[in-house]
């Protein structure tokens, strides 16, 4: 008996939604009407890396870029990736609309970390990546980081996490903490995108298992 899989989403779009974990907000199917969001929001400063910690609106605690998660991001509630199925490897792309609140950076670095979190529990990183030339005003603009990840595997319970970090430019138009870099949610750029899931184990030849799921071939 195979889950069944190749149903899941491949992209899911933050919320501002609170999350099953405390201090995280929701991963979910479908864009809403985009806002200027409430938070998450950093300090401005220079050259400086903030966690954009989901529902935070003025972090001005600097802190390194972390691969161990701290349950302040999202969450995927939904559990639309079923137990025994996996995503396999292939692109990732995180896309958000951003801007600042008081002019111009260039040169920041938006830096993107997977998880899995089970009841609380994260394990280790199952993937990350970064875009290290963005650059934005105070008008919204739509900020990507994409990569190839190696295949995820979902256990019972396995919810897709996600956090986010994000260095400051080298450039700024002012370094005051009274200006502020927002990350924004729901509209139709604020999303993670990942490959559609599949079986796993791949059916074996023969009997009801012969037929192939999703394209992937039986063993």
């Amino acid at each position: 008996m195979f889950a069944a899989c190749g149903t899941a989403p491949t992209k899911l779009f933050l919320s501002s939604a609170a999350g099953s974990i405390t201090g995280t907000q929701t991963l979910v199917t479908a864009s809403g009407t985009e806002a200027v969001s409430a938070g998450p929001k950093t300090a401005k400063t220079t050259s400086t890396w903030f966690q954009m910690k989901a529902g935070v609106s003025a972090n001005t605690t600097s802190t390194a870029d972390s691969t161990t998660a701290d349950s302040m991001g999202w969450i995927n509630d939904a559990a639309s990736i079923n137990a025994g199925c996996s995503l396999p490897s292939g692109t990732w792309t995180f896309s958000d609309s951003m801007n600042d609140s008081s002019g111009a950076q260039s040169n920041a670095v938006l830096s993107i970390h997977i998880y899995k979190a089970n009841t609380g529990v994260f394990t280790a990183q199952q993937c990350g990546f970064t875009n290290t030339t963005v650059s934005m005003g105070t008008t919204a603009a739509t900020i990507t980081a994409t990569t190839s990840c190696a295949q995820i595997d979902f256990a019972t319970s396995d919810k897709l996490y996600i956090e986010v970090y994000y260095k400051t430019g080298t450039t700024n138009s002012s370094s005051s903490n009274t200006g502020q870099t927002h990350l924004n949610a729901l509209g139709v750029n604020d999303f993670v995108s990942f490959p559609q899931d599949i079986t796993t184990p791949a059916p074996s030849c023969g009997g009801s298992n012969a037929i192939a799921l999703m394209g992937v071939g039986c063993k």
